[in-house]
């Protein structure tokens, strides 16, 4: 049963300047939400074994975020830092779930041209195999309130309301309104099971400003891109298919990233 707060927010940094980026981003995002946030960083034996990185050199590294950013920040409760050592950076990652309670992973993005291989790999991973929502923060970005929600919504794949209700309570701590756009070839004659599902869904969101959209149109991709070019919009969230390949893994492959999150300068929220 998921809870009506955000308290631990963990963000995944490698150091690069999107990534401090990022951590600004999370810094006035969790004095927002009343989170507490913690710092993670991956080290990989390949890199361990060739020296580009050593335990020492990772620990000065979060010492200086530590410094620079959350030690005398009064916007952040800082809670701890996370390093962790191993084979695979996509399993290490993960083992985060495990290792703490967290409500939301931060992450930031490459640049134009690495979106591709950014979504075909390591975050691509985290937001089909990541138990709880994962935020992706792209370059270059700095904080704005979040207002307007975009939640692209495949309503044939949602099995249970549970699953939606993070997206709920992150809208609703943060004042934000929500707009749940569904693609289909014939809004007007859907399925009787996906009306119904719409409306528990519409009940969900009862305690946030909301609205159901309906985008005719037999191509999710373009849809989608064209509502986000005429519609305010602060934040895309999703809902990937968890561990297979369906209709929003191949939404994220890497044909269809270039032109859609790649093209979007706002941050994309997966539950």
């Amino acid at each position: 049963m998921h809870k009506n707060t955000i308290d631990h927010v963990v963000i995944a940094t490698d150091f690069s300047d999107n990534a401090d980026r990022a951590l600004l981003y999370a810094i006035e995002l969790c004095s927002r939400l009343g989170a507490n946030l913690s710092l993670f960083h991956v080290l990989t034996f390949d890199k361990l074994d060739k020296g580009e990185e050593a335990v020492t050199v990772i620990e000065d590294k979060m010492e200086r975020l530590r410094k620079n950013y959350l030690y005398d920040n009064k916007k952040v409760r800082y809670r701890t830092t996370y390093i962790k050592i191993g084979k695979n950076k996509e399993e290490e990652l993960l083992s985060i779930f495990k290792e703490a309670p967290v409500d939301l992973l931060l992450m930031g993005t490459s640049g134009a041209g690495k979106t591709a291989r950014l979504l075909g790999s390591t975050a691509s991973f985290m937001l089909h195999a990541a138990p709880a929502p994962v935020l992706l923060i792209p370059p270059h970005a700095t904080f704005e309130p979040i207002r307007h929600i975009t939640f692209a919504c495949d309503y044939e794949q949602i099995q249970t309301l549970e699953e939606l209700k993070p997206l709920a309570v992150f809208a609703k701590l943060l004042q934000a309104d929500v707009r749940i756009l569904h693609v289909h070839p014939q809004p007007a004659n859907m399925p009787l099971g996906t009306a119904m599902k719409s409306l528990a869904v519409d009940s969900l969101f009862e305690e946030v400003e909301h609205e159901l959209d309906f985008v005719r149109g037999s191509n999710p991709e373009a849809g989608i891109k064209q509502y986000l070019e005429t519609t305010p919009t602060d934040c895309l969230a999703i809902k990937p298919r968890k561990h297979e390949r369906g209709f929003w893994q191949k939404l994220l492959t890497q044909s269809v990233s270039d032109s859609l999150i790649g093209f979007l300068p706002i941050p994309v929220y997966a539950l």
